[in-house]
């Protein structure tokens, strides 16, 4: 009997199930398109990111960060590892690279 015969999932499920530990364990709606502008560039109509549902805890989504996190920097997943972006504003961090992009005022430690 061969494991994982049974078990399908889209690529987009699949995306959506990881993206909840980088959203504090939220999961979140998918959605393809941020909002329709018409041809002067007025917004027409915006879709806002939707929960669906919390999945797991924040601290076990932080685990799962961490642990994701150190397979790519110190272990097997190493060619996954992209490098990272990191601008110092008056007041704000923006980070781009690991888990998309974030914006605040500072960096936890390990992070």
């Amino acid at each position: 009997m061969a494991y994982g015969q049974g078990i399908a999932v889209t690529p987009i499920q699949l995306i959506a199930a990881v993206s909840a530990f980088g959203n504090e364990g939220k999961l979140m709606q998918p959605r393809l398109v941020k909002e329709l502008k018409d041809n002067s560039g007025k917004v027409l109509e915006e879709f806002k990111p939707k929960v669906v549902r919390q999945v797991v805890s924040k601290q076990t989504a932080d685990e799962m960060d961490m642990i994701m996190e150190a397979t790519v920097g110190e272990g097997t997943g190493a060619k996954a590892k992209i490098s990272v972006l990191l601008i110092v504003l008056p007041g704000c961090i923006f980070c781009s690279g690991r888990r998309g992009f974030y914006r605040g005022g500072s960096i936890s430690k390990g992070r």
